[in-house]
């Protein structure tokens, strides 16, 4: 899983223009690029299971098979927890 930044807050704002940030890269097939927005967003934010989802997706289409099992764990996990 990605390390939480201290002292970081990530404002709904932000939230929004990343999560569009990262949607771009995946529609103009840079899954890298994306991959990075979407672990910028879990470094500040670690409670999002949408974002893990939307991170696993994109580890399994770059074949990292090992870190999308990682990432759709702590989704589950959130999932289990807080429904």
């Amino acid at each position: 899983m990605v390390e939480k930044t201290k002292g970081s807050k990530l404002t709904s704002a932000d939230k929004t223009k990343l999560m569009t940030k990262a949607s771009d890269f995946v529609l103009k097939g840079k899954p890298d690029k994306a991959i990075e927005v979407y672990e910028e967003i879990l470094r500040k934010d670690t409670k999002d299971a949408k974002v893990c989802l939307n991170l696993g997706e994109l580890f399994v289409k770059t074949k990292r098979l090992d870190k999308a099992a990682k990432v759709f764990g702590h989704a589950c996990l959130m999932f289990s927890r807080d429904g």
